[in-house]
């Protein structure tokens, strides 16, 4: 979701083949952490932000290399607070518990060097997406699943940036593929985390 595809085709239609799809990137304004970006020069015009697009398209929570890598960004880039997520790659795993762990050891590895993390709750999925590729058919999971990371802010003390309830259930936010949101989609996360950041970091 980071990296900002959008869910559609390079032509702009879909192509009926799942293994013909090529990913989109949104243009960098366009992705979450741009929009974000933009929202936070507005807000703190008298400071100059940094928001790093750290996001790897295709990577899941359990991946091999998912947590060296997370460790190698946030040691590249020092920074205020970690926007942290991840999971919509791991939705077919049978134990969602354990893909929220992961998180959990993303979230102590950022806590103890000093680092806030705001944990976000993933986006719906459309299970009636208008490509014949459709990719929304976890929409099942995606509940169930944040129900966990809900739990996992809890757990760990630290902030939850609800994206799935930011979307409301406005399956129009949703990219073609049924899973990658659109530009307004990532304006709507972008939004999330920004009233997150408000109501953490401004407080402290």
């Amino acid at each position: 979701m980071t990296w900002g595809e959008d869910g559609a085709d390079v032509p702009g239609e879909c192509t009926g083949v799942s293994v013909a799809r090529r990913k989109v990137q949104l243009p960098a304004v366009q992705t979450y952490p741009g929009a974000l970006l933009g929202m936070m020069a507005i807000r703190y015009p008298e400071q100059s932000e940094v928001v790093v697009n750290a996001g790897y398209a295709g990577e899941s929570v359990l991946g091999m290399n998912t947590m060296p890598r997370f460790i190698t960004v946030l040691d590249n880039h020092p920074a205020d607070v970690v926007l942290l997520m991840e999971g919509a790659n791991d939705l077919s795993n049978p134990d969602l518990s354990a893909v929220a762990a992961g998180l959990g050891g993303m979230i102590d590895y950022a806590k103890s060097h000093g680092w806030r993390v705001l944990l976000a709750t993933i986006p719906p999925e459309n299970p009636n997406g208008t490509c014949p590729t459709d990719r929304g058919t976890s929409a099942d999971a995606v509940i169930a699943f944040n129900v966990l990371v809900r739990q996992l802010a809890v757990q760990e003390s630290v902030a939850l940036v609800d994206v799935e309830r930011a979307f409301n259930g406005d399956l129009s936010l949703i990219g073609p593929d049924g899973l990658h949101p659109n530009a307004a989609g990532y304006r709507a996360i972008a939004g999330a985390f920004l009233a997150g950041i408000e109501q953490t970091v401004e407080r402290h």
